[in-house]
């Protein structure tokens, strides 16, 4: 063990089952917490630097960032709101950072969500299975989606949007994870 940071709660730096996490390049931590319904960035000590989500600064219905005295962000289905408790039941679960962006898995919403680092909405991809649960991204910005109730992985282009292919490994169990290495 090396070293742990963030506690349990819904203020500044605090996390309420957190469900994904990735490194950006800068080697900042940040993390898809589903009890929050947001994403907070952490630097590579562990010091907490923001929260991005629907409402997290004040509570407005509009997206937002924080970086002190933060809340919990809210659910629904409009831009930067994660988690629509009406679909599915899913809600915030994987998180991929590349190229100064972060990938945002909202299950609840069927979409993968793109922004940058300092919080700006860039676009979303939708068409994702029902039981999305984990994303990865390759060294060419292609992203991969793994699906556990129907033990499948979808790929779209980080670029347009496209899916590109859709495959299961024959004979497992079903998928609740997915990473790509360096050879793709």
């Amino acid at each position: 063990f090396k070293s742990a940071f963030g506690e349990a709660g819904s203020g500044s730096g605090q996390l309420s089952t957190p469900t994904g996490v990735a490194l950006d390049g800068s080697g900042n931590v940040w993390v898809s917490d589903h009890g929050n319904n947001r994403i907070d960035e952490f630097s590579a000590e562990g010091t907490f630097k923001m929260a991005l989500g629907w409402g997290v600064k004040d509570g407005a219905e509009k997206l937002e960032t924080c970086t002190e005295s933060c809340r919990a962000g809210l659910t629904g289905s409009g831009t930067g709101e994660f988690g629509n408790p009406e679909h599915y039941g899913y809600q915030l679960q994987g998180i991929a950072a590349a190229g100064g962006d972060v990938w945002v898995l909202d299950s609840g919403n069927l979409r993968l969500l793109e922004f940058s680092t300092s919080g700006e909405y860039i676009k979303q991809i939708t068409g994702l299975l029902i039981g999305a649960n984990s994303l990865a991204l390759d060294a060419s910005g292609n992203l991969y989606v793994s699906d556990y109730g129907y033990g499948a992985v979808q790929v779209f282009s980080g670029t347009t949007g496209e899916q590109l292919r859709t495959f299961s490994p024959s004979g497992g169990p079903p998928i609740d994870g997915v990473t790509v290495d360096a050879q793709g």
